[in-house]
């Protein structure tokens, strides 16, 4: 059972790795621009919702939240950074 399970996983990981390699240079640099901009803004939005949350749970005034709250805030503020970003841009605007 082990092998067998090892032998998946390295053929995945294989897998992933070629792919990862082929479509290396898909991107232009607007899309490298607007991600790194969209993952600037919801890495700060996240690291101040949830600092200021987890002050306010340690103080007592709020609940703890649990890392999968914590994973799907970062997941929704991703979204939520890449629409605005996109917005700013003028990339949602209809042709």
């Amino acid at each position: 059972m082990l092998w067998t399970s090892t032998i998946a996983f390295t053929a995945c990981f294989a897998v992933w790795t070629i792919f990862s390699i082929i479509g290396r240079n898909d991107h232009d640099e607007l899309m490298k621009s607007v991600s790194r901009e969209a993952m600037t803004w919801a890495m700060y939005g996240v690291t101040v919702v949830l600092g200021v949350w987890g002050a306010a749970a340690h103080l007592g005034f709020a609940r703890w939240i649990s890392p999968l709250g914590a994973i799907n805030a970062l997941l929704i503020a991703q979204l939520a950074a890449i629409f605005l970003v996109s917005a700013k841009r003028g990339l949602l605007r209809p042709r």
